[in-house]
């Protein structure tokens, strides 16, 4: 009977022993991924000019605030609130995939599309995000596929242009009086993050 306690004892230590190093190696590898993924992104963050979000599934995005002040029945929208321009790249081999959309004016809606297409990105759609915005913003949807530094090289020429050749700052900070911010994560059922002025979910889908 002891030999056999023994015996048990000696098996789950084992088996603990291997399913530490088992955890230590995916952490490892987990982390020179990350590593790994960030150091892909730099040039392109570089040709953008601005710091992308890595994320855990090895895409970036890049959120660049528009430079105009845009209002809904005289409230100043943050720049979480659709006042930003928002780009995304996914490796796909040795190029990258990216979706983005870009905040213009009405008056700037021929030239940004006219130079979206000149430079070999697509225009997937057009259209209005909000009600009642002053000025009357409308969206332009992008979406290419190749070097992904030649592509944040495209994207900043074009937002250039529109944010006159300035940028904005990012400082604006999440105002939480009267927001009870776990509440809210308690029935979306995942957690927010405070950025751009705003308490923001951003919610993959499940396919």
């Amino acid at each position: 009977m002891r030999g056999k306690a023994i015996k048990f004892v000696c098996m789950f230590v084992v088996l603990l022993i291997c399913l530490t190093i088992i955890g230590t190696a995916s952490a490892k590898t987990s982390g020179s991924q990350n590593a790994s993924n960030s150091e892909y992104w730099k040039p392109a963050e570089k040709a953008m000019g601005e710091k992308g979000k890595v994320n855990s599934d090895g895409t970036i995005k890049f959120t660049i605030p528009m430079t105009l002040n845009v209002t809904i029945d005289g409230i100043k929208l943050n720049q979480a609130s659709e006042r930003s321009h928002d780009f995304d790249f996914m490796r796909a081999g040795n190029k990258a995939m990216m979706v983005g959309e870009i905040g213009v004016t009405e008056e700037e809606v021929k030239e940004v599309s006219y130079m979206a297409l000149q430079s070999g990105l697509q225009v997937t759609a057009i259209h209005n995000h909000l009600l009642r915005t002053s000025p009357h913003i409308m969206w332009i949807h992008i979406c290419g596929y190749g070097d992904p530094v030649d592509m944040a090289k495209k994207i900043r020429n074009i937002t250039d242009y529109v944010n006159g050749g300035s940028s904005a700052s990012k400082s604006e900070k999440f105002q939480s009086k009267g927001i009870n911010t776990t509440e809210l994560d308690r029935i979306i059922g995942d957690e927010g993050s405070s950025e751009g002025g705003d308490y923001n979910y951003d919610i993959p889908r499940a396919d």
